[in-house]
């Protein structure tokens, strides 16, 4: 079964390969106008420049569209990193760039509607759109208007500091532009991501059925939406009772139990007993607060796979839940 999820308004699509085409456009024939004393020209000097020039203003533009399109659409609040312990997410996320995913481990982050952008493209996007790309842009139309320029800056010509801090930023949108292409095939296969970009909807498999219990609704939301998220179907109790009904009322539909330990009626390892009882191969998550000793190997040797500290990390859920599904299969 797929699960689709519609990420990405027309209006953001055009103005992303718009943008992509014209940034393209400035690195070609600000190489050829950066070397134009040398035979390594990709562009002739005079075809440079023009297009050079028109790319700057059109790149302007297209960016000005941005912010007002932002604004008005609240997509602005996409790059504003969120939510707890943002730190270790990051960490999470950048540990599976340069480790994680060269051992086929799954991926940290799930696009949603509300969360596009994992915890590390966040702050790497804000910083490229909202700081370096206004340098970019004001250091151009300098160049592009000397007069607009001081006669003097520490003692040198104005325009000096201007060349040199327009080709850093240039530079800096280079490297950015090629670990965008490269991270971009990253996703759950390598063209999910421009497939996404191109059609607006992300679509995955759902990864399995999980029945979740926490005697706490507001864990509960939280978990299912995060759950969710993540490509996972959820079916979620808030009571240890509850779950147990629903778990026995259709045994075969779950692929995994993830249970809160402390609970009334009946506790969480007690529930995976009684679970465990009907099906010996389900595998099942207990949850537990850093005070509360659920015995690790014991559980383990009652037929419970794994269990997480709450609050749980968006970073961590998923590969506990992978690695305790792959030992089932």
């Amino acid at each position: 079964m797929v699960k689709r999820v519609y990420l990405f308004a027309p209006w953001i699509r055009h103005w992303h390969w718009a943008n992509a085409v014209t940034i393209l456009a400035l690195i070609v024939t600000g190489i050829s106008l950066h070397y134009a004393d040398t035979k390594g020209m990709l562009v002739p000097f005079d075809l440079s420049r023009d297009v050079h020039n028109i790319a700057g203003i059109v790149l302007c533009a297209i960016y000005g569209f941005f912010l007002i399109a932002n604004i008005v659409s609240g997509n602005w609040l996409q790059y504003v990193p969120s939510g707890p312990n943002y730190g270790k997410r990051l960490w999470i996320q950048a540990r599976f760039y340069l480790w994680d995913c060269f051992f086929g481990r799954p991926h940290p982050h799930h696009p949603s509607v509300k969360r596009n952008f994992n915890d590390l493209q966040q702050i790497v996007y804000w910083a490229v759109m909202y700081v370096l790309m206004p340098l970019l842009l004001i250091s151009g139309l300098l160049f592009l208007w000397p007069e607009l320029a001081p006669d003097r800056i520490m003692g040198v010509d104005g325009l000096l500091p201007v060349a040199i801090a327009h080709y850093i930023f240039g530079y800096m949108i280079s490297l950015f532009m090629l670990g965008h292409m490269y991270l971009s095939t990253m996703g759950d296969t390598p063209t999910t991501s421009l497939k996404t970009m191109l059609t607006g909807w992300y679509q995955s498999p759902e990864k399995g059925q999980i029945l979740l219990i926490d005697d706490e609704y507001t864990t509960v939301k939280a978990e299912t939406k995060r759950l969710e998220d993540l490509g996972y179907s959820v079916t979620p109790r808030t009571s240890s009772i509850e779950g147990l009904e629903a778990f026995k009322a259709d045994p075969d539909k779950f692929d995994l139990v993830i249970t809160d330990f402390t609970m009334p009626n009946l506790m969480g390892d007690e529930l995976a007993k009684q679970i465990l009882e009907l099906r010996p191969d389900l595998p099942v998550i207990l949850c537990r607060g850093e005070s509360e000793d659920i015995g690790g190997e014991g559980a383990e040797a009652e037929g419970v796979q794994a269990y997480v500290l709450k609050p749980v990390f968006d970073g961590e859920i998923d590969p506990t839940i992978q690695r305790v599904l792959d030992r089932g299969k």
